[in-house]
Protein backbone atom coordinates (compact mmCIF):
# COMPACT_ATOMS: atom_id res chain seq x y z
CA UNK A 1 0.00 0.00 0.00
CA UNK A 2 1.45 3.40 -1.17
CA UNK A 3 2.59 5.81 1.97
CA UNK A 4 0.33 8.09 2.86
CA UNK A 5 1.16 12.13 1.62
CA UNK A 6 1.03 14.65 4.20
CA UNK A 7 -1.38 17.82 4.23
CA UNK A 8 0.42 20.99 2.18
CA UNK A 9 1.40 22.86 5.62
CA UNK A 10 2.37 19.45 7.78
CA UNK A 11 4.64 18.65 4.30
CA UNK A 12 5.83 22.27 3.78
CA UNK A 13 7.07 22.01 7.81
CA UNK A 14 8.97 18.76 7.02
CA UNK A 15 10.83 19.63 4.24
CA UNK A 16 12.07 22.94 6.08
CA UNK A 17 12.97 21.27 9.55
CA UNK A 18 14.79 18.47 7.29
CA UNK A 19 16.65 21.34 5.51
CA UNK A 20 17.42 22.98 8.69
CA UNK A 21 18.80 19.70 10.84
CA UNK A 22 20.62 18.52 7.45
CA UNK A 23 24.47 17.60 8.74
CA UNK A 24 26.73 18.00 6.04
CA UNK A 25 30.60 18.22 6.19
CA UNK A 26 31.05 19.02 2.69
CA UNK A 27 29.23 22.80 3.17
CA UNK A 28 26.61 21.30 0.42
CA UNK A 29 24.44 23.65 -1.22
CA UNK A 30 20.58 24.12 -0.88
CA UNK A 31 20.17 21.92 -4.31
CA UNK A 32 22.96 19.23 -2.95
CA UNK A 33 20.90 19.16 0.09
CA UNK A 34 17.76 18.83 -1.41
CA UNK A 35 18.55 15.77 -3.49
CA UNK A 36 20.47 14.12 -0.71
CA UNK A 37 17.21 14.43 0.99
CA UNK A 38 14.73 13.11 -1.55
CA UNK A 39 16.72 10.30 -2.74
CA UNK A 40 18.43 9.23 0.02
CA UNK A 41 16.43 9.97 2.95
CA UNK A 42 13.43 9.29 0.81
CA UNK A 43 11.71 12.58 1.32
CA UNK A 44 8.85 13.24 -0.62
CA UNK A 45 9.63 15.71 -3.66
CA UNK A 46 6.50 17.62 -3.30
CA UNK A 47 7.05 18.58 -0.35
CA UNK A 48 10.32 20.41 -0.89
CA UNK A 49 8.23 21.59 -3.99
CA UNK A 50 5.41 23.05 -1.99
CA UNK A 51 7.63 24.83 0.37
CA UNK A 52 10.40 26.43 -2.20
CA UNK A 53 8.01 26.93 -5.28
CA UNK A 54 10.39 29.13 -6.92
CA UNK A 55 13.11 26.91 -7.07
CA UNK A 56 10.74 23.58 -8.61
CA UNK A 57 12.60 23.65 -11.86
CA UNK A 58 15.97 23.83 -10.20
CA UNK A 59 15.06 21.02 -8.06
CA UNK A 60 13.72 18.97 -10.83
CA UNK A 61 16.95 19.53 -12.78
CA UNK A 62 19.32 18.75 -9.99
CA UNK A 63 17.22 15.64 -9.53
CA UNK A 64 17.82 14.50 -13.19
CA UNK A 65 21.92 15.68 -13.23
CA UNK A 66 21.57 12.94 -10.03
CA UNK A 67 20.15 10.61 -11.92
CA UNK A 68 22.60 10.85 -14.75
CA UNK A 69 25.68 10.68 -12.52
CA UNK A 70 26.53 14.32 -12.68
CA UNK A 71 27.62 17.64 -11.02
CA UNK A 72 24.04 19.31 -9.45
CA UNK A 73 23.81 23.02 -10.61
CA UNK A 74 26.37 22.70 -13.90
CA UNK A 75 24.52 25.30 -17.31
CA UNK A 76 25.08 24.13 -20.46
CA UNK A 77 24.98 20.69 -22.26
CA UNK A 78 26.12 18.00 -19.56
CA UNK A 79 29.26 16.76 -19.94
CA UNK A 80 30.04 12.84 -20.08
CA UNK A 81 32.32 12.67 -17.39
CA UNK A 82 31.54 14.89 -14.20
CA UNK A 83 34.51 17.45 -13.06
CA UNK A 84 36.41 14.83 -10.92
CA UNK A 85 36.42 12.56 -13.91
CA UNK A 86 37.57 14.54 -16.67
CA UNK A 87 40.51 15.41 -14.20
CA UNK A 88 41.28 12.31 -13.52
CA UNK A 89 41.23 11.26 -17.40
CA UNK A 90 43.79 13.85 -17.90
CA UNK A 91 45.92 12.92 -15.27
CA UNK A 92 45.74 9.30 -17.11
CA UNK A 93 46.51 11.13 -20.40
CA UNK A 94 49.54 12.83 -19.04
CA UNK A 95 50.81 9.35 -17.49
CA UNK A 96 50.56 7.82 -21.07
CA UNK A 97 52.72 10.84 -22.57
CA UNK A 98 54.89 10.54 -20.30
CA UNK A 99 55.29 6.57 -20.73
CA UNK A 100 55.97 7.71 -24.49
CA UNK A 101 52.55 6.35 -25.55
CA UNK A 102 50.74 8.90 -27.50
CA UNK A 103 47.09 9.55 -26.94
CA UNK A 104 44.88 9.53 -29.58
CA UNK A 105 41.20 9.80 -30.30
CA UNK A 106 40.78 6.44 -29.79
CA UNK A 107 42.94 5.47 -26.86
CA UNK A 108 41.33 8.63 -25.54
CA UNK A 109 37.59 7.17 -25.80
CA UNK A 110 39.35 4.05 -24.24
CA UNK A 111 40.43 5.76 -21.02
CA UNK A 112 37.06 7.52 -20.92
CA UNK A 113 35.13 4.26 -21.07
CA UNK A 114 37.14 2.35 -18.64
CA UNK A 115 35.63 5.43 -16.30
CA UNK A 116 32.52 5.42 -17.18
CA UNK A 117 32.63 1.49 -16.63
CA UNK A 118 33.99 2.33 -13.36
CA UNK A 119 31.11 5.20 -12.02
CA UNK A 120 28.65 2.25 -13.36
CA UNK A 121 30.30 -0.31 -10.67
CA UNK A 122 30.74 2.02 -8.35
CA UNK A 123 27.02 3.08 -8.15
CA UNK A 124 25.64 -0.30 -8.05
CA UNK A 125 27.50 -1.21 -5.55
CA UNK A 126 26.51 2.23 -3.44
CA UNK A 127 22.98 1.42 -4.18
CA UNK A 128 23.33 -2.23 -2.97
CA UNK A 129 24.59 -0.32 -0.16
CA UNK A 130 21.85 2.24 0.32
CA UNK A 131 19.40 -0.54 -0.05
CA UNK A 132 20.19 -2.91 2.54
CA UNK A 133 20.85 0.06 4.99
CA UNK A 134 16.93 1.73 4.03
CA UNK A 135 15.55 -2.15 4.51
CA UNK A 136 17.31 -2.66 7.76
CA UNK A 137 16.49 0.90 9.38
CA UNK A 138 12.73 0.36 8.32
CA UNK A 139 12.51 -3.36 9.58
CA UNK A 140 14.49 -2.52 12.85
CA UNK A 141 16.25 -6.23 12.21
CA UNK A 142 18.08 -7.76 15.44
CA UNK A 143 21.95 -7.55 14.65
CA UNK A 144 22.51 -11.98 15.19
CA UNK A 145 19.52 -12.21 11.83
CA UNK A 146 21.85 -10.16 9.96
CA UNK A 147 23.50 -13.14 7.75
CA UNK A 148 26.27 -12.38 5.37
CA UNK A 149 26.67 -15.52 2.68
CA UNK A 150 30.14 -16.06 1.34
CA UNK A 151 31.68 -19.26 -0.68
CA UNK A 152 35.84 -19.65 -0.91
CA UNK A 153 37.03 -21.79 -3.16
CA UNK A 154 40.17 -24.19 -2.24
CA UNK A 155 42.91 -25.15 -4.75
CA UNK A 156 43.85 -29.11 -3.98
CA UNK A 157 46.71 -29.45 -6.63
CA UNK A 158 49.98 -29.24 -4.35
CA UNK A 159 52.25 -28.33 -7.04
CA UNK A 160 52.40 -26.29 -10.65
CA UNK A 161 54.21 -28.72 -12.63
CA UNK A 162 57.07 -26.80 -14.79
CA UNK A 163 58.11 -29.88 -17.30
CA UNK A 164 56.60 -28.80 -20.82
CA UNK A 165 57.36 -31.19 -23.55
CA UNK A 166 57.39 -30.05 -27.11
CA UNK A 167 59.29 -30.77 -30.49
CA UNK A 168 62.35 -28.38 -31.95
CA UNK A 169 59.77 -27.06 -34.54
CA UNK A 170 57.17 -25.57 -32.09
CA UNK A 171 58.62 -24.16 -28.83
CA UNK A 172 56.93 -23.93 -26.01
CA UNK A 173 55.29 -20.48 -24.82
CA UNK A 174 57.15 -17.93 -22.41
CA UNK A 175 55.12 -19.68 -19.65
CA UNK A 176 53.79 -22.61 -18.86
CA UNK A 177 50.12 -22.75 -18.21
CA UNK A 178 49.27 -24.57 -14.65
CA UNK A 179 47.32 -27.66 -14.98
CA UNK A 180 43.21 -27.90 -14.14
CA UNK A 181 42.85 -29.84 -11.12
CA UNK A 182 39.92 -30.39 -9.02
CA UNK A 183 38.56 -27.41 -6.58
CA UNK A 184 36.59 -27.48 -3.47
CA UNK A 185 34.41 -24.31 -1.88
CA UNK A 186 33.98 -23.66 1.57
CA UNK A 187 30.42 -22.27 1.82
CA UNK A 188 30.09 -19.75 4.83
CA UNK A 189 27.07 -18.09 6.70
CA UNK A 190 28.04 -15.62 9.25
CA UNK A 191 25.66 -13.17 11.17
CA UNK A 192 26.62 -9.90 12.16
CA UNK A 193 26.73 -10.81 15.51
CA UNK A 194 29.57 -13.39 15.40
CA UNK A 195 26.84 -16.41 15.17
CA UNK A 196 27.45 -18.94 12.38
CA UNK A 197 24.99 -21.30 10.66
CA UNK A 198 26.00 -24.92 9.34
CA UNK A 199 29.44 -24.50 6.92
CA UNK A 200 29.68 -26.68 3.93
CA UNK A 201 32.38 -28.07 2.33
CA UNK A 202 31.49 -28.74 -1.58
CA UNK A 203 33.91 -31.56 -2.38
CA UNK A 204 34.79 -32.66 -5.96
CA UNK A 205 34.41 -36.62 -5.70
CA UNK A 206 31.25 -38.75 -5.25
CA UNK A 207 32.33 -39.97 -1.74
CA UNK A 208 33.45 -38.72 1.27
CA UNK A 209 37.15 -39.09 1.90
CA UNK A 210 37.80 -41.07 5.11
CA UNK A 211 40.53 -38.14 6.18
CA UNK A 212 37.60 -35.99 6.33
CA UNK A 213 35.02 -38.36 8.31
CA UNK A 214 36.46 -36.80 11.33
CA UNK A 215 35.35 -33.38 10.43
CA UNK A 216 31.52 -33.88 9.76
CA UNK A 217 29.88 -32.51 13.20
CA UNK A 218 25.85 -31.01 13.34
CA UNK A 219 27.24 -27.55 11.99
CA UNK A 220 29.55 -28.49 8.86
CA UNK A 221 28.41 -30.97 6.65
CA UNK A 222 30.03 -32.40 3.52
CA UNK A 223 28.72 -32.24 -0.19
CA UNK A 224 30.01 -34.73 -2.59
CA UNK A 225 28.36 -33.71 -5.77
CA UNK A 226 31.68 -34.67 -8.27
CA UNK A 227 31.75 -31.16 -8.69
CA UNK A 228 33.30 -29.13 -6.02
CA UNK A 229 31.74 -25.43 -6.92
CA UNK A 230 28.59 -23.96 -5.94
CA UNK A 231 25.24 -24.62 -8.73
CA UNK A 232 21.68 -23.56 -8.35
CA UNK A 233 20.50 -27.17 -7.81
CA UNK A 234 23.00 -28.09 -4.69
CA UNK A 235 22.09 -24.22 -3.19
CA UNK A 236 18.41 -24.69 -3.48
CA UNK A 237 18.05 -28.09 -3.06
CA UNK A 238 20.70 -29.46 -0.34
CA UNK A 239 21.94 -25.98 1.66
CA UNK A 240 18.98 -23.46 1.38
CA UNK A 241 16.47 -26.19 3.19
CA UNK A 242 18.91 -26.29 6.16
CA UNK A 243 19.95 -22.63 6.61
CA UNK A 244 15.85 -22.05 6.56
CA UNK A 245 15.82 -24.29 9.59
CA UNK A 246 18.63 -22.67 11.39
CA UNK A 247 17.55 -19.15 10.87
CA UNK A 248 13.80 -19.93 12.20
CA UNK A 249 15.92 -21.98 15.34
CA UNK A 250 17.86 -18.43 15.74
CA UNK A 251 14.33 -16.34 15.29
CA UNK A 252 12.79 -18.72 18.18
CA UNK A 253 15.85 -18.43 20.59
CA UNK A 254 15.38 -14.37 20.32
CA UNK A 255 12.02 -14.53 21.18
CA UNK A 256 10.80 -12.76 17.57
CA UNK A 257 6.92 -13.24 17.12
CA UNK A 258 5.43 -15.11 13.95
CA UNK A 259 4.81 -12.14 12.18
CA UNK A 260 8.69 -11.54 12.26
CA UNK A 261 9.46 -15.24 10.45
CA UNK A 262 7.78 -14.04 7.41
Amino acid sequence: MPKKLLSKDAGIKLAREALESFDSENQKSFLEKVVHLIRVTRINRRYFEDAFPNDQSAIQRALNAAKMHRDIGQIGRPPVLNSKESELLLTRIDLENKNHKHCFSGRVNELAEDILKQREDTKQNQTKDQEIKILHEANHYDIAMIFNFDETPLRLSSSIRKLVFFTDNFPPSPLAAPPRMPNATVVLYISASGNHLTTFLLWPSLTIPEELRGLLARDFQIICDGKGWMTTDTLCNKILPVWEKEINETRASLGLSSEKLE
